[in-house]
């Protein structure tokens, strides 16, 4: 008598990936802030949109979101992702600070309300004035700090701003991450692993979690509890994120916002009304070659949900 294997889980997992009617409903797989649904979602989310969940149902970062870490290895979307929500933060009118010692933001440079440091004594040294700011009650919010992937946060591990215990750029970051957002501070920081000493205290720190593609470890550290099953990866879709909270875990895409048009957007911060108000100070250097932004139409009647639809952008790939 011929006995029929029984399906494990692979083989479970793998009829679901291969049957239609039993797999969950997916993400579109790009999504365009400046156009489509992208732009809709934007246009009606209550804080920057982070992208698009199934059913383009709209995953943004509102005003109780916190601060967000997004693990995912390179080239998989977490440059493009910050400059998108850094865009956004800046439309809205709050103050962004980018750490970056791999010039990846030139976009950013010489905006009024942005400033980008490159420079890893100049990261260390601002980090470390902001944890005095922190401690001080003393800092200057609403206020967005971005800190690109690797190689800044390894910068952050192994750069000594002081020689003696606590001089390390993580541990000034750790005490903006703790005591920031009483202040007005709020992090968005992109890496491709969690850092170590983090470890038991990600959950704690960062209210929302973005994984590119889980593994036992970020899964453990930065996911919902070790019981749950990991969720499905999307290897080799840039973009592809699992938002994980205190509520449940959802796929999304993130949405791509190209140099030009993140640009430009930062520079047309929404006033009262939802209508667009024009800085008093212009930017000092213009846009990179090949990277000239569109020219944005701002509406809406939320001054904290603009709406910017692009006249004349070039369509690209999303999260090249």
């Amino acid at each position: 008598m011929t006995r029929t294997p029984q399906a494990g889980p692979r083989a479970e997992m793998a009829l679901s990936l291969s049957n239609p009617a039993c797999s969950e409903p997916e993400p579109r797989t790009t999504v365009n802030l400046a156009d489509g649904p992208g732009s809709a979602a934007a246009a009606a989310a209550d804080g920057p949109l982070i992208g698009l969940a199934a059913g383009d149902k709209a995953v943004s970062l509102g005003p109780a979101a916190g601060h967000t870490l997004a693990v995912a290895w390179p080239g998989m979307g977490s440059t493009t992702l910050l400059r998108s929500l850094g865009a956004q933060f800046a439309a809205r009118g709050l103050r962004i600070d980018i750490l970056d010692t791999q010039h990846q933001h030139t976009w950013a440079h010489d905006l009024d309300q942005v400033t980008v440091f490159e420079d890893a004594d100049r990261i260390h040294r601002h980090l470390y004035r902001l944890a005095d700011e922190v401690r001080d009650g003393t800092a200057a919010g609403p206020r967005v700090v971005l800190i690109e992937s690797t190689p800044t946060t390894d910068e952050l591990l192994k750069f000594r701003y002081h020689p003696r215990p606590g001089g390390l750029g993580l541990d000034a970051l750790t005490t903006v991450l703790a005591g920031g957002q009483l202040v007005g501070i709020r992090v968005v920081m992109a890496c491709r692993d969690v850092p170590e000493p983090f470890g038991h205290v990600v959950r704690d720190l960062f209210t929302t979690r973005l994984l590119a593609h889980p593994t036992p470890r970020t899964w453990h550290l930065a996911g919902r509890l070790p019981s749950q099953p990991l969720p499905l990866s999307s290897a080799g879709l840039p973009g592809r994120l699992h938002q994980i909270t205190a509520t449940g875990t959802t796929a999304l895409q993130a949405a791509y916002l190209s140099d030009g048009d993140a640009r430009t957007l930062a520079q047309h911060p929404c006033g009262q009304g939802g209508k667009p108000t024009r800085k008093t100070g212009r930017t000092r250097r213009s846009t990179q070659a090949g990277a000239a932004p569109s020219s944005f139409r701002l509406t809406g009647s939320d001054a904290h949900a603009p709406r910017w639809t692009p006249t004349g952008s070039t369509n690209e790939e999303n999260h090249g």
